[in-house]
């Protein structure tokens, strides 16, 4: 499934609190004679007018909201949250206030409001992740008997506005010429919610079923998808392509899609047109933004069917494996001319079973050759070439395609001699090949087999053997092996850098193209300030002997970028033409093939202004340009761009969205890479990202762990036994103790502790105190937290109390939860000792720190029934959801007795009882 997930996850992802899909209700003018009947109603209408007026009347109309808040009118709490969730109309981003609001306003009985609450909770967004609680309002607001609010404002309001920013009617201007029929924003948001409690279903009860049942509601499909929402409309699509959650129907399955498609048509319809009547678009950018989304919906929907088709190919494990299926889907895919789905369909029909049509599948790999889908359509063409399958054999034709490949994608030309191809079909038979070859001698094999057992592809990792066999092709000038050396060598924790250069010469001076590449990185990252030209030669000559080494040009174009933004060329205007040509010039040659990078250097130019003039808009669609080529680095600068708001208004959740992309990219520069999965791995811990998922956390924490960030491998194997995956975590732990792991040394301690625990609990493992024990003590050893507290505890129990206490409190410090649970008890509840409240309450905090649901759970009880309570209401309030959301059997029994006392609290005069002191 991993191909299909890839592709839907960003429609799976709900729209989050939509101003003009949950944010109010129904905004047609009223009557001269409409009667406001509740407190606080009229005065929101006159805000939501002045919210019209422009930012000179921001003032005003929060003003207004505010009041009309403190009124009690629920839909005001709603916009408010909405405003405070986007930073909009002056009021200042705040997660937290935004859930408080929705919580006001749905508690007053907005169904608007109980929608967002529901996705506040089920995201993590301004409190703690609460899949129980989003599913309670998610239902209450997907009721067909909901009665949700509708209204407008009152003609003679408009009277009430400043006279020279009057005007008839905001919520009509333009219709005229751009009309269109709206669905309801009750039925939207009712929609809304039913998608909310499809994926409550799916990733909290793992029920398909349920699921799906709730993706059909949202999709409205007997109205084409008029109210519906798109993320329910694809999942149910997903659902009956695949069979999930109910029979596989692949023409109920086409009916979604097709719908899909004309639900993307009006949602690109709306969004221009409202860009129209905003005067951001004249008559003619109208047309061509219609158009322009229109191909992009379309581009959509054929990646939809092509991903199906795959999975149903490829997922072989799975019951909706289907290769005859697979192909119908393949083959209406194909209409897009990309080469992906003419690729997969080569491969079917190749394939020895059924469907079997050997010329069939040439035909189509050659198709998405052509088409220009390189690497396995290319390699495999050849192979069928060679061997005579699917047409008479032509080998000189299939060693051009296999010499382009070299070129391109970087296929090891020791493999393109003779016949060697012969098992080209399957990535095992390709190591096989190789294992041949190096036995043999050859030395471009046996680096290429080295570099396997260092990193565990295809073989067990191991690194003796790997640096047998690299010194052995060393040893025969294999010019990759002496790089590979020298990479070793720098990655050491104290490397002898003039090794690391001696070796990067003696590669050179073998004309090796990645050598001057590497010295060049190595002369920046020595001294970034100094040696620029020096870099540029090696950098030129890295060019000279491998036209399309793309990561050389890339950082060419950033070492004349840099001499520009220096004001190098002052004085000098016929270098700076030079230097910019020069950039262009690697910019072109980029973007022909295939490489987001020189768009991207372009784009920064203009976005700083440094070299040309500051131009954000050109800078946003060169970014455009270069993501298209799957550039990394560009969706980090698109993320910014939103998050930032430079030249476009500042949109967090597509700041996010492109953050994440940036993240996942192999192609994204390890700098940006780094710190952007720190961030959203960061964020995923604290509970604030919408991505809150273990699964998704899990491949952070891998991608981190890849790059050489080796404390992330504890959170790996922790993810598995969260998700109670045993197998995998023992396997995993197993490997990190039996040292096959050697990147994950710095963890042996803690996988020690976990095989204990799972021997101890009998997780996976049967029960078995002797083997518990064993690594128990090796865990003590490698100094883990936890195992001091079991080596303290068994101390203790055998009534050594002086080296016992001493133990506990070296695990304490050392980061155990258990000991400082333990600590906390000893100071506050003593046995004939005096007692020390304030260290027990500190011990406790630690293990807060620690994230212990029970220290939290037992500071908020002490702080309901002591008089020296240890915190205040609202953090008590936090600790418990923070512990409810971790599985805390108390919880929720603490969480209302504490809401009680936030309720008493708001309502005591001249102790901050305002609606908005409560806010903050």
């Amino acid at each position: 499934m991993a191909e299909i997930k890839k592709i839907t996850h960003c429609l799976t992802l709900l729209p989050l609190f939509c101003g003009t899909l949950l944010g109010q209700p129904e905004t047609s003018s009223g009557g001269a004679d409409y009667v406001y009947t509740q407190p606080g109603e009229e005065t929101y209408w006159l805000a939501v007018l002045y919210s019209g007026l422009g930012e000179e009347y921001t003032e005003e109309a929060a003003d207004l909201l505010k009041e009309s808040a403190e009124a009690g009118f629920a839909e005001a709490h709603n916009q408010v949250g909405l405003y405070y969730l986007n930073g909009y109309q002056g009021f200042r981003q705040s997660n937290r206030r935004a859930h408080l609001a929705f919580r006001q306003g749905a508690e007053a009985g907005s169904f608007f409001a109980m929608v967002n609450l529901a996705n506040t909770y089920l995201t993590g967004t301004g409190c703690w992740r609460s899949p129980k609680k989003a599913r309670e309002w998610a239902l209450k607001a997907a009721d067909p008997d909901a009665d949700y609010y509708k209204s407008g404002p009152r003609a003679d309001l408009y009277e009430r506005l400043p006279e020279d920013a009057r005007f008839e009617d905001p919520f009509s201007r333009g219709q005229a010429t751009l009309s269109e029929e709206k669905p309801e924003p009750a039925d939207l948001t009712r929609n809304f919610a039913r998608t909310l409690l499809g994926f409550i279903a799916r990733e909290e009860d793992e029920d398909e079923t349920a699921a799906l049942r709730w993706f059909r509601l949202a999709s409205d499909i007997e109205n084409e998808g008029f109210a519906g929402i798109q993320s329910a409309v694809v999942n149910a699509a997903l659902g009956y392509a695949l069979g999930k959650g109910t029979e596989r129907n692949i023409e109920e399955a086409d009916r979604y899609l097709r719908t899909f498609r004309k639900m993307g048509k009006r949602s690109v319809n709306a969004f221009a047109n409202t860009m129209y009547q905003a005067d951001q678009l004249n008559q003619l950018d109208l047309l061509e933004a219609k158009e322009e989304g229109k191909a992009a919906v379309a581009e959509m929907y054929e990646s939809l069917r092509l991903d199906i088709g795959i999975a149903l190919y490829l997922d072989e494990e799975e019951a909706f494996h289907d290769p005859a299926e697979a192909v119908r889907w393949l083959e209406k895919a194909a209409v897009a001319k990309d080469g992906v789905a003419e690729y997969h369909l080569g491969m079917i029909f190749l394939d020895t079973a059924s469907p079997h049509d050997p010329i069939k599948g040439r035909r189509f790999l050659a198709e998405s050759w052509e088409e220009g889908y390189l690497g396995l359509a290319g390699i495999n063409l050849a192979h069928a070439m060679i061997r005579g399958i699917g047409g008479p054999s032509e080998k000189n034709r299939a060693h051009e395609i296999l010499e382009q490949l070299t070129d391109f994608s970087g296929v090891p030309r020791h493999l393109l001699k003779g016949n060697e191809l012969e098992g080209f079909l399957t990535f095992e038979e390709l190591i096989e090949t190789d294992a041949e070859l190096a036995k043999a001698g050859n030395p471009d094999a046996k680096h290429a087999q080295s570099v396997r057992y260092f990193l565990g592809i295809g073989v067990r990792a191991n690194a003796r053997k790997a640096r047998s066999l690299l010194e052995e092709a060393a040893a025969r000038g294999q010019s990759d092996a002496i790089i590979f050396q020298a990479l070793r060598e720098k990655g050491n924790e104290s490397p002898d850098l003039a090794e690391v250069r001696r070796l990067l010469r003696q590669a050179a001076d073998l004309w090796n193209a990645d050598a001057f590449y590497q010295l060049a990185r190595l002369s920046e990252e020595e001294n970034p300030e100094n040696g620029i030209f020096e870099r540029m030669e090696w950098l030129e000559q890295a060019v000279q002997i491998e036209p399309r080494h793309f990561a050389a040009l890339d950082r060419l174009a950033r070492e004349h970028y840099t001499l520009l933004k220096s004001n190098y060329y002052r004085n000098d205007p016929e270098g700076e033409r030079r230097s910019v040509s020069r950039m262009e010039e690697i910019a072109a040659t980029l973007s022909d093939n295939h490489q987001g990078s020189g768009k991207r250097i372009l784009g920064l130019m203009h976005l700083e202004g440094e070299v040309f003039p500051a131009d954000p808009e050109r800078a946003y669609g060169l970014f455009e340009e270069a993501v298209e080529f799957e550039d990394g680095d560009a969706h980090y600068y698109l993320g910014k761009i939103h998050e930032e708001g430079i030249g476009r208004p500042v949109n967090p959740q597509q700041a996010e969205l492109h953050f994440r992309k940036c993240g996942y990219s192999d192609a994204t520069h390890d700098e940006l890479r780094q710190k952007v999965l720190l961030q959203l791995l960061g964020e995923y811990n604290a509970g604030h990202s919408e991505f809150r998922n273990p699964r998704v956390a899990l491949r952070w924490a891998a991608i981190l762990t890849d790059m050489g960030y080796y404390q992330f491998g504890r959170e790996m194997g922790d993810q598995f036994m969260a998700m109670e995956s045993y197998r995998s975590a023992a396997s995993f732990f197993k490997d990190v103790t039996l040292g096959w792991a050697p990147d994950f040394e710095l963890i042996k301690g803690h996988a020690h502790y976990r095989l204990g625990q799972m021997y101890d609990e009998g997780l996976y493992y049967a029960a078995d105190p002797s083997w518990a024990e064993y690594h128990y003590s090796h865990a003590v050893k490698e100094g883990h937290p936890e195992a001091y507290y079991w080596a303290a505890d068994r101390i203790l129990s055998s009534e050594e109390a002086l080296p016992g206490m001493e133990f506990m409190k070296l695990a304490a410090r050392s980061g155990s939860v258990n000991a400082n649970l333990y600590l906390a008890d000893h100071y506050m509840n003593p046995d004939g000792n005096p007692v020390d409240r304030k260290r027990g309450i500190r011990h406790l905090k630690e293990a807060v720190r620690l994230n212990s649901a029970e220290a939290m759970v037992r500071l908020a009880r002490m702080t309901l029934e002591k008089e020296k309570a240890p915190l205040d209401f609202e953090t008590a309030y936090e600790y418990l959801e923070r512990a409810y959301n971790l599985d805390h059997p108390q919880a929720e029994f603490y969480l209302e007795q504490i809401e009680e006392k936030l309720d008493e609290k708001s309502r005591q005069p001249g102790e901050g009882g305002s609606w908005e002191s409560r806010l903050g």
